[in-house]
């Protein structure tokens, strides 16, 4: 038989003012804390998994610790890899602050998603898995039950939430609430891979120290790389007839790695030594079989190459460009005599190339002062006229000058050299000749490339970068635009030296320097990592370089 239709269990009336009474104690005797909505970025297709989630909503509410006593005793575990604190809260809340306050923010029957980032798996009450930031501790707890029937129907309706959590234990999840105490708190948690970008840098330069060495090699040329090779090996020359340490030839080989070998890509010159009157013989030592190469002579290449200034901030070594034979300007040593208009040099090292007509621009003055340069109007049998058009003043009988006169131009035979650069660090810490080139009768000029653009704009906190080439994603740490250091976390793949790095929200974009994802105790920086320990002793299970433990198939 029904209830007693005369007898009411709670009427509207007296609901809304339980309801009102529940929010003045809670506003009265509460505190304020910041309810943090969990948005599902990535979630797993087949078992429904969250991957990835993003917390960068909060809502200030007054609730009521209930646990006032302490954290939940027997929260603090000791496991095999430590202590494991589960501090435990229990926090009740006014379902009506929050139906009103927060849910219509969050919950859109049309559309879960709407322009934020992520789905929005929400009803009307409180989820598990959202945060709760505890201001008394400074910490962010987890919800893992709501109890949203206690007390139970009062007057037949339930008037507030209880929410039990746990303290929050990160992993993937991106935290960008704009509340600094609680963004700041959390910046040097979690997993954090550190990128060096490229900073302002400086070119390097370098000139040729000396060149058209009788009997110098020109280059080694590879005929097989050989196999076997788990280093780089050592490659020798021929000793020179000269017999003298400097005339000895030297290469070095230049590898590349393919698989867990390195195989001989080329070889690079470092001496061309000189005095030899036949291509000298190339050995090639051990570990590693069946690299053979042959050698080139020339009397007029590239011997040496000094480098003047090492440059900054290289990411990759630079392009070395050497003049072509034929474009050199032929350079010459004289003596002048200044006589009434003209002044003619004598003492010449070289007729060849002048002809009347061309130009020689003074390039060391000695004691004399000229300015511009002077045409050639005469050639005797060891001198040339210059007539007065260079101006100047002074006596120039006695000194040595240096001018330079047409280029050389193109020749039989002539073969342009190149070189390769090395870096020590960011800077150039030595230039390798590759071909030492045919046909310089003057010292060429070497052209070295600038460090790449370093890149523009500031990343923000918390968004997602690329890379350019490695299609790497990760999430902004931090970025110190001093230093050029960008922080990351929640990384998909490695980041690679030479390529950029681009932000999606502020379009920052910067050429990476070096990656490094190091786990070692040393390169983590804290007392308390393990890494070295944990990889010690698996060694000593699992060996893989000797045979494979689990045998044969």
């Amino acid at each position: 038989m029904p209830v007693s239709p005369f007898f009411q269990h709670g009427s509207p009336d007296e609901q809304r003012l339980v309801q009102s009474l529940v929010d003045e104690h809670l506003s009265i005797h509460g505190i304020d804390v910041y309810y943090i909505p969990r948005k599902q970025i990535v979630t797993d297709d087949i078992l429904g998994e969250v991957q990835s989630s993003k917390f960068n909503d909060n809502y200030l509410m007054e609730a009521y610790l209930n646990n006032y006593e302490g954290y939940a005793k027997g929260s603090d575990v000791m496991t095999k890899f430590g202590i494991n604190l589960q501090n435990e809260i229990t926090l009740t809340i006014s379902r009506e602050r929050y139906e009103d306050f927060i849910a219509p923010f969050q919950f859109n029957s049309t559309n879960l998603s709407g322009a934020r980032d992520g789905d929005l798996d929400f009803g009307t009450r409180p989820k598990e898995g959202d945060l709760i930031w505890f201001p008394l501790g400074e910490r962010l707890f987890e919800i893992k039950h709501v109890e949203h029937e206690m007390p139970f129907f009062q007057l037949g309706k339930n008037y507030t939430y209880e929410l039990q959590c746990e303290l929050f234990q990160l992993e993937d999840e991106i935290i960008d609430t704009n509340v600094a105490a609680i963004d700041s708190r959390l910046s040097e948690e979690g997993f954090i891979t550190t990128v060096t970008l490229a900073g302002i840098g400086s070119t390097a330069k370098a000139s040729v120290d000396t060149f058209a060495l009788s009997g110098a090699m020109q280059k080694v040329i590879l005929n097989d790389d050989g196999s076997g090779y788990t280093s780089v090996p050592t490659v020798t020359v021929e000793a020179s007839p000269a017999g003298v340490s400097t005339s000895l030839g030297a290469v070095v080989a230049i590898t590349t790695t393919k698989g867990n070998l390195a195989a001989i890509d080329y070889v690079a010159i470092t001496n061309p030594g000189f005095a030899y009157v036949e291509p000298p013989a190339i050995g090639f030592g051990t570990p590693g079989v069946g690299a053979a190469a042959t050698s080139a002579l020339t009397n007029t290449g590239i011997a040496s190459i000094r480098i003047q200034q090492p440059g900054s901030n290289y990411v990759s070594p630079p392009i070395i460009s050497i003049q072509h034979p034929q474009f050199v300007d032929k350079q010459y040593e004289f003596t002048g005599i200044a006589t009434a208009g003209l002044m003619e040099i004598v003492g010449i090292n070289t007729m060849a190339n002048i002809a009347i007509g061309h130009t020689i621009n003074f390039k060391s003055l000695g004691a004399v002062t000229l300015t511009g340069g002077g045409i050639v109007t005469s050639i005797g049998t060891s001198s040339v006229g210059i007539g007065t058009s260079i101006g100047g003043t002074g006596t120039a009988s006695g000194v040595t000058f240096i001018g330079t006169g047409a280029m050389v131009g193109a020749k039989a035979g002539q073969v342009q050299a190149t070189a390769v650069a090395t870096l020590d660090g960011s800077s150039m810490f030595r230039i390798y000749l590759t071909d030492a080139g045919v046909g310089y009768e003057a010292t060429p000029t070497v052209s070295i490339s600038a460090p790449l653009s370093t890149g523009i704009g500031t990343y923000h906190l918390n968004e997602r970068v690329v890379g350019s080439d490695s299609g790497a994603e990760a999430y902004v740490k931090s970025w110190n635009a001093t230093t050029r250091q960008l922080e990351v976390s929640i990384n998909t793949g490695d980041f690679r030296s030479g390529e950029y790095i681009t932000g999606t929200a502020s379009s920052a974009r910067y050429q990476v320097f070096s990656y490094s994802d190091d786990l070692s105790d040393a390169a983590a920086g804290d007392e308390y990592f393990m890494n070295d320990e944990f990889e010690v002793q698996a060694d000593e299970l699992l060996d893989f370089t000797e045979s494979n433990p689990f045998g044969i198939v």
